[in-house]
């Protein structure tokens, strides 16, 4: 057991895992007990320097949180799909990746076959789930937190 635990960490994690930690996050916002603590782990932690920083952008995780509760709360999950948006035909890949940001790492969340929202991870972790118009184009971007 212990030599399992010590080489948990060096276990490459493949697009299966990425899609079983996007699931997890949608079960738990959309709990009727909802509760914020416990989607953390699966959210890349907010470090800043800057108290005061760090507290806004809590606040606006916060809210964006709440605003998926509340569409999630009354959803049947199983109508829930989660597709890499590679895989995606290009008519429909409006985002506009950031340097840091690669479509390996992008999942787009659909109910009812219908475009939902989209997540971005990194390192396994959900770094955004919010998408955003970039001017008059149709191109998106991700709201990073």
């Amino acid at each position: 057991m212990l030599i399992v635990i010590f080489l948990m960490p060096f276990v490459k994690l493949s697009q299966n895992d990425d899609r079983k930690i996007i699931e997890n996050f949608i079960v738990l916002a959309a709990n009727k007990d909802f509760d914020i603590k416990r989607i953390e782990p699966f959210l890349i932690p907010i470090n800043d320097e800057d108290d005061k920083i760090s507290q806004k952008r809590q606040e606006l995780l916060n809210f964006q949180l709440k605003g998926l509760n509340k569409e999630l709360i009354n959803k049947d999950l199983n109508k829930i799909s989660i597709i890499p948006y590679k895989s995606l035909p290009g008519k429909v890949q409006e985002i506009t990746l950031g340097k840091d940001q690669i479509e390996d790492n992008i999942y787009e969340i659909r109910y009812d076959n219908k475009y939902y929202f989209t997540v971005l991870l990194e390192n396994h972790l959900i770094k955004s789930f919010t998408l955003v118009k970039k001017g008059s184009e149709h191109n998106k971007m991700f709201l990073i937190i």
